[in-house]
């Protein structure tokens, strides 16, 4: 995770907390897709159940081992940054999750289209809890937290629901993952009016980050 600069931040004006969940939407979205609508689509076009597990089973595998690179997230670009780059990797994993049509053939492809997309989607995660430390107060932690989780909840169960609308819906399914990646795109707006923390150990050297991240971490 991010290490924060925890000052103060009374002199500033602090975003309204649905900021949170709008930006943590995305990472939501990249576990529900996989999990409700291909899951369900895949079931649909005869794959086995062990098939759909390998599926879904992605967005949780890179879920459990995030803490392995979160350390790039620190020591490297900016959260602003890593986010604009994760968000936009998102949507590009979810278009080519509509283009490609789901058989027994392609759930290998489909599964690692979808590990890549939540690797993608746990830098947002860095990058957005970054900006909440920083950009609010002890007092508004509470409520940014409850909107930053609501945005994470809503994205794997209605924004999976609502991926697998569009795809049944839409004259096509790519679509679907144009209109997808629109909306996760638009998630990164709010990125505008927030203020940016320095990054964490910027002058030191790789060997000093890692000795850093290994205190951390003991």
């Amino acid at each position: 995770m991010f290490g924060a600069d925890l000052r103060t931040t009374t002199a500033r004006v602090l975003p309204h907390p649905w900021v949170w969940a709008a930006l943590y939407f995305p990472l939501g979205l990249a576990i529900g897709f996989p999990s409700v609508a291909l899951g369900y689509l895949g079931a649909r076009s005869g794959l086995g159940v062990s098939a759909i597990a390998g599926i879904v089973g992605m967005t949780f595998l890179a879920n459990g081992w995030k803490f392995l690179w979160a350390p790039i997230g620190d020591y490297t670009l900016s959260r602003k940054s890593w986010y604009l780059i994760a968000v936009s990797l998102v949507a590009l994993g979810l278009v080519a999750m509509t283009v490609i049509p789901i058989s027994p053939r392609t759930a290998p492809l489909l599964s690692v289209l979808t590990l890549a997309s939540s690797i993608a989607a746990t830098f947002i995660a860095f990058a957005t809890e970054g900006l909440m430390a920083y950009n609010t107060t002890l007092g508004t932690r509470g409520r940014a937290a409850g909107w930053f989780q609501s945005g994470n909840q809503f994205g794997q169960t209605a924004g999976g629901g609502m991926g697998l609308w569009l795809v049944q819906h839409s004259p096509s399914p790519w679509v679907a993952g144009l209109a997808l990646a629109a909306i996760v795109l638009g998630c990164a707006l709010p990125l505008i009016g927030l203020e940016e923390p320095p990054r964490a150990l910027c002058d030191t050297s790789v060997r000093g980050r890692v000795r850093g991240t290994e205190r951390s971490l003991t």
